[in-house]
């Protein structure tokens, strides 16, 4: 890799406790193929890169998802390829070339590792470690080898024409933010999960056993990955958590719009009442009776709903009456959906 592209930073804050920055292919790669499968369950909108591979090249989409095949105790081989990358020194090379050249040996010397410390009753095995001792496919290497190389064909050129940069630009301002502050968390995106309390305490906690790596990810969003292994305390977070932000911010603002246009009780009956009866051209008077109140507490009612966008009215000699948007008002409803029930990435 470059040599301006990883630098280690001293954080004042921390006597004499380092962060590593910069960026870093291969654990580019690994999380690509990570975010491919945790797409595939989620209700978040696809990335370009991702979409474009779905659509392009959708055999290889299928073999990256069959490396986190969630079908055997919730592991797959996807799941070993952070901790060999990190733990065996290959998440600071210019490529990915010689970690998927080695990745055959690696999951030998991962076993060996995790034989090591043969598990008790009083520290189990995780999961992970389970899976790798004892695969349902004991040559789960070579299907891994194979997609990534691929995944890495159609990615790597873009990454090596526009991510690096991104990344690099990411990681000047991480290492400018350590210089000035001397603390990891005001160095990071404010909006990362980075910054939530259980993450937070490790971080600051692996800066001062000088453990921690900083990796800016250009494939990612706003999410990323936090890793504590062996070899190191990493994270990988997504150059455009502040975007996602915004933009989260601007979705809650229309969705609250509708929520106060609707939160009314009286409010939302009588927008039933109109939906219900959609060729019973209820009138004002006809809606004031049904809900037992006053003409001009409906008038009222219904000049919020219009300025909201869910209804429309329309004059008939002297009387009112009201039509719903069912575009307007389904285009809401869904908003408030993805709001509320639209996983972010994974920590």
């Amino acid at each position: 890799m470059e040599s301006n592209a990883i630098l280690t930073v001293s954080t004042a804050g921390s006597a004499g406790a380092d962060a590593i920055v910069g960026p870093a292919p291969v654990l580019e790669l690994i999380f690509a193929s990570h975010y491919l499968a945790r797409n595939r369950r989620s209700r978040e909108e696809a990335l370009p890169w991702a979409e474009r591979l779905r659509a392009e090249a959708p055999e290889l989409y299928a073999n990256v998802l069959a490396l986190y095949d969630l079908a055997r105790g919730g592991f797959g081989p996807g799941h070993a390829l952070f901790p060999m990358a990190i733990d065996f020194g290959y998440a600071w090379d210019e490529d990915p070339k010689r970690f998927l050249d080695d990745l055959p040996t690696l999951e030998a010397r991962l076993r060996q590792e995790i034989g090591k410390a043969p598990a008790g009753p009083d520290d189990p095995l995780g999961p992970r470690d389970a899976w790798v001792l004892d695969p349902p496919d004991p040559a789960w290497t070579g299907d891994a080898q194979a997609a990534l190389r691929a995944l890495w064909a159609r990615l790597g050129p873009v990454w090596a024409r526009q991510g690096r940069g991104e990344a690099e630009a990411a990681a000047q301002a991480v290492r400018a933010g350590l210089e000035e502050h001397g603390d990891v968390l005001r160095a990071l995106p404010a909006h990362h999960f980075a910054q939530f309390e259980n993450v937070a305490e490790k971080l600051r906690a692996a800066a001062d056993r000088e453990r921690l790596w900083l990796v800016p990810l250009a494939l990612a969003a706003g999410g990323g990955f936090h890793l504590e292994t062996d070899g190191a305390t990493a994270v990988g977070f997504g150059l455009r958590s502040e975007h996602a932000y915004a933009r989260t911010e601007r979705q809650v603002a229309e969705a609250a719009a509708f929520a106060r246009a609707v939160a009314d009780p009286t409010r939302l009956h009588l927008l039933t009442m109109v939906i219900r009866y959609p060729e019973g051209a209820m009138t004002v008077g006809d809606l004031a009776r049904q809900l037992g109140v006053r003409q001009p507490t409906v008038s009222g009612h219904l000049k919020l709903l219009r300025e909201a966008g869910l209804i429309t009215t329309e004059r008939r000699g002297n009387r009112t009456l009201p039509r719903v948007e069912r575009g307007a008002l389904r285009a809401a409803v869904d908003l408030l959906d993805e709001v509320l029930d639209r996983p972010i990435a994974d920590p």
